[in-house]
């Protein structure tokens, strides 16, 4: 028998934490570092008693403590047409969905049935209310006067603030061109599950993954003749438009009949090399740790398919007789050449060296406590680095137990930012198919992360001066992101992680001074953009191995 609950011990942290002062934030970091060590050897405290977004009780009560949503006032009041196609459907299925409908709260839709024949009954519900029009099939394009389109399948149901959320939306993005919003599924009883929370505009993952069409208001003067209200729309949509005119709105509007059941399989995207590839210059700093360094630079000199490599080892002073054999050895590789850079350890600033003395058009920042599985990892992480308009590609990290280590970082967990899914296990999908699929990041980990050599020039590199250790890959993504790049994750490029093998944990003495310090440094510096991580979903947390309700906001 257990004696407390994680939820238990989660709210004794949180009151502890609360009482101490912040005089003793060294004292916090060291119990903060104790608890994860005790997590991370007792899954049972990060798995237990959680309320999972994929348990359907769990879902409906959490549903319950939600408030309603406000009334909302506008001074644009678009209309929004429905397209429901109703051909060969039942009339009372028909009517029940119209019904369904009429208690919108927001008044200015019209619903448009797609049907080449309509029953008495229909046209009499038609002529009662002048926002329904009975229409024989044809381009969407013309369907309707709406200034925006949204499709409706006839066993669907909207829920009854959806349309008001969607104007809303509209009157704060008068230039929006799509606006979705998340879904869930409706079982034949009624009964909601299966909640999908989707990310803010993300366009590789759009390409994998149809989430932008329900709930989907399309401006109207986007539309051919050609199009249809579905995923090929909304890519099309996406790749003509300035992200910033795709809208999402974090609130479950839209249920879709369907009956609880396994997800989908998942195809994530892989993208082929140009020929020839570009070099790829790696980069490890080290100080001694032989074995380690070993392991890694073995996996990536002979068991990785990249066809060009240069190796970069940044000696930061090692001191050990194995270090320098090993070193004589790797430099009878003339892919590979050992960089001296004596002094205390500064991460950044050892990158930024070897940064400055790589040849490649790619860098590869690798810990040496990585190792590689298989041979196609960097293939994967290159071939998406090279589309356009991406400045950096993150790769999945595995514990040793093959549990999740990295799946991209959460912007604002935890302060500043933390992993996503942590221990997740073996196989696991994630939310959505969130772990099985590419997609935007607001950041990833150095651990292994490939940038352009031109973008990393471009903003300046690592932190040197104020991020010697920690958060120095956060900062730097977050400024890639602020010039204008995109940061990606893979899921196709799997590695071990031996996290934190040589240096430890930051818990203790000058370490926790120094992170203390990093941390107000990176919330002095990015603010407002630590409060919400576009590609993190507010109705969930993300600090557990699987995804878990948040009642941060109504969903």
């Amino acid at each position: 028998m257990r004696l407390t609950s994680s939820r238990t011990l989660r709210r004794l942290w949180r009151g502890l934490w609360a009482l101490m002062p912040a005089s003793a934030l060294p004292l916090r970091l060291r119990l903060g570092g104790l608890a994860r060590r005790a997590v991370r050897r007792l899954p049972w405290l990060a798995r237990e008693n959680l309320q999972k977004a994929n348990d359907p009780a769990a879902y409906r009560a959490w549903l319950a403590r939600q408030a309603p949503a406000p009334a909302v006032r506008l001074r644009a009041r678009p209309v929004i047409s429905l397209v429901m196609p109703a051909a060969g459907a039942a009339e009372e299925q028909i009517l029940a969905a119209i019904e369904a409908l009429r208690g919108q709260r927001y008044p200015h839709w019209e619903l448009c049935l797609v049907a080449p024949q309509a029953s008495p009954a229909l046209t009499e519900a038609s002529a009662a209310d002048p926002r329904i029009s009975l229409l024989p099939a044809g381009p969407v394009a013309g369907l309707g006067r709406g200034e925006f389109l949204a499709a409706l399948d006839l066993a669907d149901r909207l829920a009854e603030h959806a349309l008001q959320a969607v104007a809303a939306e509209l009157a704060a993005h008068p230039d929006a061109a799509l606006v979705y919003s998340d879904e869930d599924g409706i079982d034949a009883a009624g009964l909601r599950h299966g909640p999908w929370f989707k990310p803010d505009f993300d366009a590789v993952l759009l390409r994998q993954q149809d989430y932008a069409s329900r709930l989907g208001a399309v401006r109207r003067a986007l539309l051919t003749e050609e199009d249809r209200l579905d995923h090929a729309l909304a890519q099309r949509i996406a790749a003509a438009c300035e992200p910033a005119r795709i809208r999402h709105i974090p609130q479950v509007l839209y249920h879709r009949r369907r009956e609880p059941g396994p997800e989908p399989a998942w195809q994530p995207l892989s993208m082929a090399l140009p020929q020839p590839a570009p070099l790829v210059s790696v980069i490890i700093p080290t100080r001694d740790g032989a074995a380690m360094l070993e392991t890694c630079a073995t996996g990536l000199l002979e068991r990785t398919d990249y066809p060009a490599i240069e190796l970069l080892v940044v000696d930061n002073g090692s001191v050990a007789a194995e270090t320098f054999a090993l070193f004589d050895r790797l430099r009878g590789d003339p892919r590979v050449r050992i960089l001296p850079a004596p002094g205390p350890f500064n991460y950044s600033a050892l990158n930024n060296q070897a940064a400055a003395e790589a040849r490649g058009e790619v860098l590869l920042l690798l810990n040496n406590d990585i190792e590689v599985i298989g041979p196609g990892w960097l293939r994967e992480m290159v071939g998406l680095l090279l589309q356009p308009g991406i400045g950096a590609v993150g790769a999945k990290l595995l514990y040793p137990d093959r549990t999740l280590q990295h799946g991209g970082v959460v912007i604002g967990q935890g302060g500043v930012a933390g992993h996503y899914l942590p221990q997740a296990a073996r196989g696991a999908t994630g939310h959505a198919g969130s772990l099985a699929l590419v997609r935007e990041v607001s950041a990833a980990t150095a651990a292994c992360l490939a940038l352009r050599r031109e973008v990393f020039e471009l903003v300046g590199g690592l932190d040197a001066e104020a991020l010697a250790v920690a958060f120095n890959d956060i900062d730097l993504c977050l400024r890639i992101r602020e010039a204008g790049w995109r940061i990606l994750w893979t899921p196709l490029a799997e590695l071990y992680h031996h996290e934190s093998a040589s240096r430890g944990d930051d818990v203790t003495g000058a370490k926790a001074r120094r992170f203390a310090g990093e941390i107000g440094h990176m919330q002095r510096r990015w603010g407002a953009a630590l409060r919400r991580d576009p590609f993190a979903n507010p109705n969930l947390d993300y600090s557990h191995p699987v995804p878990v309700l948040s009642d941060t906001r109504p969903g």
